[in-house]
């Protein structure tokens, strides 16, 4: 501490010591005193276009907001300001990160991995691995996943005993668990690191991990006794549009849900993991006993295979049956071997008109499933 030898740095509260604060602490300490959270900032590089109408009206007609009845009289600019997505004067109206996130078709054209990663795993040397990426805005990635894992991950398992009138029924993976941990670590992720939420789907256990680990205000020892209660939230903004479609609750009732759900199905505690740097958090659900031969993981798999179609693939077939000549969506989803219109696949069509691919047949058609539609020719 010389006059000549002066050396600054921060140093940080850890526990019951005073450590020298790391680049990765000092940049979360930076986070912290921002007055403005990163989701409710304005991104430069973005314009007013980027947000899409057709998600912002589907959005509004999921949460049953008075603004859908009259969306068709308001501009992008006008629901915009009502959602609070954009801000600043009328020379720079510029959207917020979160409005980008949940209102453009490509989040990951501004937050590098903004999207979820499955990954099938049914043998440890990962011969017959199958992998799959979830893009779109992060809500509907969110309810993607979801579905994904209700339809081709979770069994179900039913057996009567002479004791009780009711059928037992055990599942692999409890679905109310896992959707707690994915809708959680949609929510914590910090979306200022180039890293995607990952589910791994190995033959005994689901691993989901997101990054960075939780708060600091949250200890090892709450970790290791599966008490989770964080006394501030990284994405508020991003929270208020999940509990708007009711996917969060977001008062801490998260990690009590999780062992409820894994209890009433008999299934092992989860294990939570983060590293002393709080890069990471993985959440580790381990299959119920009853579910551990190797032939039911197989027998999924090959489901995956041959029923999941990405919104890439959707699109590349509703463009391929309107080639031969207009159809509507209840044509198109039964032709692509669809029970109903999902609304992944009503989604995936509202996309495609806005992006000018397809129109609707016909002058003053009704925009109805029963309505026409048929491809763009090009000049």
């Amino acid at each position: 501490m010389s006059k000549d030898n002066k050396k600054f740095c921060h140093y940080i509260r850890k526990f019951s010591s005073t450590v020298k604060a790391n680049n990765a602490e000092i940049k979360e300490l930076h986070d912290i005193s921002s007055t403005i959270p990163f989701d409710d900032r304005k991104t430069p590089q973005s314009e007013l276009r980027d947000l899409k109408v057709s998600l912002i009206t589907e959005f509004l007609g999921e949460i049953e907001s008075s603004l859908f009845p009259k969306y068709y009289d308001l501009s992008v600019h006008d629901l915009a300001d009502s959602l609070k997505i954009a801000e600043g004067p009328p020379e720079y109206f510029k959207p917020l990160n979160v409005g980008l996130m949940f209102f453009n078709d490509r989040p990951e054209n501004f937050f590098r991995y903004a999207r979820i990663e499955v990954v099938l795993i049914p043998d440890a040397t990962g011969e017959g691995m199958l992998e799959y990426t979830f893009n779109g805005p992060i809500h509907r990635q969110l309810i993607d996943v979801l579905a994904f894992i209700k339809n081709s991950v979770i069994a179900e398992k039913v057996s009567k005993t002479a004791e009780k009138a009711e059928a037992i029924r055990i599942f692999n993976y409890p679905y109310a668990a896992i959707e707690e941990i994915l809708c959680n670590a949609v929510y914590h992720k910090s979306y200022q690191i180039a890293e995607p939420v990952t589910v791994r789907v190995e033959r005994k256990q689901i691993v989901i991990t997101s990054c960075p680990g939780p708060d600091r205000s949250i200890s090892s020892e709450d970790l290791d006794s599966r008490h989770l209660v964080a006394r501030r939230y990284r994405n508020r903004r991003i929270g208020d549009f999940l509990k708007e479609l009711k996917l969060i609750e977001g008062r801490n009732t998260g990690v009590p849900t999780i062992l409820r759900a894994l209890e009433e199905n008999g299934s092992p505690l989860p294990v939570f993991e983060t590293d002393e740097e709080r890069s990471f958090f993985t959440v580790t659900i381990e299959i119920h006993e009853n579910f551990l031969s190797e032939e039911q993981v197989v027998v999924k798999v090959e489901k995956v295979k041959k029923s999941y179609r990405s919104r890439e693939q959707i699109q590349k077939e509703i463009l391929g049956f309107l080639k031969k000549g207009p159809y509507s969506q209840n044509q198109l989803s039964e032709l692509m071997g669809y029970a109903s219109i999902s609304k992944t696949f009503t989604a995936v069509v509202a996309s495609m008109i806005e992006k000018g691919l397809i129109e609707y047949y016909g002058t003053g058609t009704k925009k109805s499933p029963n309505a026409k539609l048929q491809r763009i020719k090009k000049a």
